[in-house]
């Protein structure tokens, strides 16, 4: 076997270590509201009384943060924020505690993750930092 085929057999295989074993992380605004289904907007009447004019539902105004980890496989873990509360490192440390427990529960043959998020000050903060490092997550650095 020559040097190149070796090398792009190496390169391939650390392809495939990098890309099942990434784990990534994002938050995001969305609207919660709860539509109303068809039983509920049945309703008795009369046969000769006029149809019921439906409106289009819309979204109310109140929106949850959502905090949510996948990797090449599937969801990782899913958290919805309550509305008022603040992300700070406190919440950051629970949430990737949580997160490696889910880790640990679905994807019992992977020990290593690299965790891939942005770089907000929460995941900065040395607290966090040091919650990362106990948990033994390797943090993928974001590019300059």
């Amino acid at each position: 076997m020559s040097a190149s085929t070796d090398l792009r057999i190496k390169q391939g295989l650390v392809i495939v270590f990098l890309t099942q074993n990434i784990a990534t992380g994002d938050k995001s605004w969305v609207h919660h509201y709860d539509p109303e289904n068809k039983r509920q907007s049945m309703e008795y009447r009369h046969p000769g009384s006029p149809t019921v004019k439906k409106f289009k539902t819309l979204p109310s105004a109140k929106k949850v943060m959502l905090t949510i980890f996948w990797d090449a496989r599937g969801l990782l873990y899913t958290e919805f924020r309550i509305i008022g509360s603040t992300v700070n490192s406190d919440r950051c440390c629970a949430t990737l505690q949580s997160l490696k427990q889910r880790i640990r529960r679905i994807r019992p043959e992977r020990n290593t993750f690299l965790l891939h998020h942005d770089n907000a000050r929460p995941h900065c903060s040395t607290q966090t930092q040091d919650a990362m490092t106990n948990l033994k997550f390797t943090v993928v650095p974001h590019p300059p």
